[in-house]
């Protein structure tokens, strides 16, 4: 059975050539879509992320055809990103790029291409120095590769994997209350310096409506400047299958079922070896998704969908990606009426062409029920945003974006710790986690196309950390439940392409907090905070 099905996907991925199933990973090239999305010139969905090489490719050729409505610096822009996202599939036998630039101009350390087989290879490096007032510092530094390719235009394969060191002097660098990325399992090598990996990457197939991988990589489902309420990067990467369908032109539908990290020994799995190193697994952790995006008017798009955590065992009904979750879990439940943890979840953006600007509206609603969503029983259990973003205020090629978060307590929680929305300990969800909100304010501008400035602010209010103890003792916990804490943050940020995924960047941050709070040591929030590096790699 597995083979046939193995074998269907190979003959549908061989039908349409040069569709480069790698997914995208970077963020300027998504700012510059979202821009021409709002000024009306071509259409995407930006709830659903990342995309498709080939997809990007396709709709820079799209713009292309539209140059006339694009301003200068738009122009110059769009022609990068062609020599960026152009795999060209050379008519002649080969060509080989090293240390140089390819046919259509981008630089490149390794490429190979012919009319079958496409080879890309970087070092993936960087490195970065902060420091603060107070005289503590990081220094940050990493080295790796990052591999891409396809065969026939529509089997892919990429991997990008970072060794991480980072030497400091007293600043925290778990990431668990900032807009960083968490990172998966630090190490201390010797006094004052840690170390990490990261690593995503996967293989894909695709054919003319559809697309399938095996992927350990990020998921950005959902609107947000600030963070994705429903599944942004704060979490590490997780192991998951994905499908995605395109049957016709206004509908887009995704699922995901992945494995998490749950960080829970499970001790009936302790076994002694006499040495320092006995073995111990932890609790299983699975996650399962569905997202669907329908275009209801010409410029408004609607996305619902749901999501379950599955704990101790894998369950085959969630392979089936066209179930409604909540319902099939009554399946898997006996007495066990914690079976899962169940989740569901909306997303509408609307765009107004004629003023440059766009509306935004993302949903979460946790714990869900049809019972209790409408009643008594925790029908508070959830989080919203809502924001607008518009373009060329004072400047050209400028964005302002203003974003209002709020989720209310035991959000991404759950009375089986083993069954909360989290990996490795982060929120799948935003960053600043549950019994807080945000507002976030940012203004970006771009005086050339490969120069990025951005000055953005955000004051946050943290309530005490609310568990299944507190819920129980204090039925539906009000919003901010506890001790508040109060913070405030503002940052500069410069960046410059030298080289095609060659950037220079420095940033200035400056950060204030205040209040009480049993969870954050409000000090790790005070602070004026200079950083300067580079990195290169494909991203």
């Amino acid at each position: 059975m597995k083979i046939t099905i193995i074998t269907i996907l190979v003959v549908l991925g061989c039908v349409t050539l040069n569709a480069q199933p790698n997914f995208v990973n970077n963020e300027k090239i998504y700012q510059f879509f979202e821009r021409q999305h709002a000024l009306g010139r071509i259409d995407v969905n930006i709830h659903q992320k990342p995309w498709a090489r080939g997809k990007i490719a396709v709709l820079l050729e799209e713009l292309n055809t539209k140059s006339d409505k694009l301003n200068s610096l738009e122009l110059d822009e769009l022609h990068y990103w062609i020599s960026e996202y152009n795999m060209f599939n050379s008519e002649e036998e080969s060509s080989n790029t090293f240390i140089g630039r390819n046919e259509t101009g981008a630089f490149r350390f390794y490429e190979y291409d012919d009319t079958l087989f496409h080879f890309s290879l970087y070092p993936d490096i960087g490195a970065s120095y902060s420091f603060r007032d107070d005289e503590k510092y990081v220094l940050m530094f990493y080295n790796g590769a990052s591999v891409y390719g396809n065969v026939n235009g529509n089997i892919s394969f990429d991997f990008d994997y970072n060794d991480v060191s980072y030497k400091s002097d007293g600043i925290k660098q778990d990431n668990f209350f900032n807009e960083k990325r968490g990172v998966d399992y630090p190490r201390s090598l010797i006094k004052k310096i840690y170390n990490y990996d990261r690593i995503t990457g996967g293989v894909a197939i695709n054919w003319k409506w559809g697309l399938f991988s095996l992927r350990k990589d990020y998921n950005f489902w959902g609107a947000g400047e600030s963070g994705k309420l429903i599944l942004s990067d704060k979490a590490p990467s997780y192991p998951h299958i994905q499908l995605k369908m395109y049957p016709a032109d206004w509908i887009e539908f995704n699922y995901i079922y992945g494995e998490l990290m749950s960080s829970i020994d499970d001790s009936l799995t302790i076994r002694v070896t006499g040495t320092e190193r006995n073995h111990i697994q932890v609790v299983q952790k699975y996650h399962a998704a569905h997202f669907v995006t329908f275009d209801i008017l010409k410029h408004l798009k609607v996305s619902l969908g749901e999501s379950v955590i599955i704990s101790d065992k894998f369950e085959p009904i969630y392979l089936i990606p066209v179930l409604f979750f909540r319902i099939a879990d009554h399946y898997n439940s006996n007495t066990d009426y914690n079976s899962s943890n169940a989740q569901v979840f909306a997303s509408m953006s609307w765009r107004v062409p004629a003023i440059k600007t766009r509306f935004d509206f993302s949903l979460f609603v946790d714990e869900y029920s049809t019972s209790n969503l409408f009643g008594n029983d925790n029908p508070d259990r959830l989080a919203y945003s809502f924001g607008v973003k518009h373009y060329d205020l004072i400047l050209k090629n400028s964005s302002l974006a203003f974003e209002y978060v709020r989720i209310n307590p035991y959000v991404y929680e759950h009375g089986d710790p083993a069954q909360t929305y989290y990996n490795r300990n982060y929120q799948m969800g935003h960053w600043i986690g549950q019994n807080a909100d945000q507002l976030y304010f940012a203004y970006s501008y771009k005086p050339q196309y490969n120069m990025y400035l951005k000055l953005s602010c955000f004051y946050v209010r943290k309530g005490d950390f609310v568990d299944s103890e507190t819920v129980d003792a204090v039925k539906g916990p009000r919003f901010l439940f506890g001790n508040t804490a109060y913070l405030f943050n503002y940052s500069f940020v410069f960046e410059y392409e030298y080289l095609n995924n060659l950037f220079l960047y420095s940033s200035l941050e400056i950060s204030n907090s205040w209040g009480g709070s049993k969870t954050l040591n409000l000090d790790d929030y005070r602070f004026i905070d200079f950083t300067t590096g580079f990195r290169y790699g494909f991203r």
